[in-house]
């Protein structure tokens, strides 16, 4: 659900720390959620990468839905189905923003993004 446009700055932190931020970001969203307790967590680094997308290949990708059969599971990234229509850094930003609402309505407390 945390994803940062330019992490060039969280390349050498460790995953605990990335951890951390998402925690606090999430948490100006959801006050409680500063408790949360962090079972198991997936950190990957990509360095250098870019997304791989050209312009009329939007329609030739296969993609997934933002909200799941999975109540309270939403998903982010710019692999997902949005109304945007296209493929980037700016659309994983977006469904993030997205997934982050899902939370908020889910949970009936926060303010969405």
């Amino acid at each position: 659900m945390f994803k940062q446009n330019n992490a060039s700055e969280l390349m050498g932190t460790t995953d605990e720390l990335i951890v951390e931020k998402a925690i606090s970001y999430v948490s100006k969203c959801i006050k409680d959620f500063k408790k949360t307790i962090v079972m198991e967590a997936d950190v990957q680094r990509f360095p250098q990468s870019l997304p791989h997308f050209f312009p009329g290949s939007y329609k030739h990708i296969c993609m997934m839905r933002g909200s799941t059969s999975v109540r309270n599971m939403f998903v982010a990234g710019e692999w997902v189905i949005n109304r945007h229509g296209s493929c980037s850094q700016e659309k994983a930003y977006v469904t993030g923003l997205e997934a982050a609402n899902g939370v908020v309505d889910y949970v009936e407390e926060g303010g969405f993004a």
